[in-house]
């Protein structure tokens, strides 16, 4: 019967050692050290339709959204100037690894550029309007939002795999 209780308090000692360490890996890692993707923001140009494994876009589509020049900001200054200007979009993962966009459906004035942000440790496919854009593990591209579509314009947005994450509206 001693031996048995034993058994008992080594394993639940265990699961509650083992959980704690979880939780302190999980919290810490919010802590990491900025990655280099984090540093600089790559050229942004659409990706192939090819590349990303999609079908080809028709024209219309791709009139859909227009990206800016390249900029060269880091990321705790992107979020300075986006940020605390509520022009960030950020994508990350629920408990099913589906993209989550938030917020989810915003509204923006059309011409605006906008941060998406990738706070997924695996690069990113997003598409706006079925036009796609690859974002790095932890990276972000500023977006310049636009449509040749009559005004307010509703736009589809697709995070990796998925369909109909999110929806941003556009406005004069």
């Amino acid at each position: 019967m001693n031996k048995n209780i034993y058994i008992i308090v080594v394993a639940v000692a265990l699961i509650v050692v083992i959980s704690g360490i979880s939780i302190w890996l999980l919290l810490s890692a919010k802590n990491l050290p900025l990655s280099e993707n984090e540093q600089i923001l790559i050229q942004e140009q659409p990706a192939s339709p090819n590349t990303a494994g999609q079908e080809q876009t028709n024209n219309s589509q791709q009139a859909s959204t227009t990206q800016s020049a390249t900029q060269l900001l880091s990321y705790q200054d992107a979020l300075k100037i986006y940020g605390g200007a509520n022009l960030r979009v950020q994508l990350s993962l629920n408990n099913y690894n589906v993209c989550i966009v938030n917020p989810a459906n915003p509204v923006f004035k059309k011409g605006v550029k906008v941060m998406f942000d990738n706070r997924i440790n695996a690069k990113t496919m997003l598409y706006l309007d079925g036009v796609a854009y690859s974002i790095p593990a932890y990276g972000y591209k500023i977006i310049t939002l636009t449509t040749t579509k009559p005004l307010p314009h509703t736009m589809r947005v697709d995070c990796n795999k998925g369909k109909n994450n999110a929806q941003i509206i556009l406005q004069k």
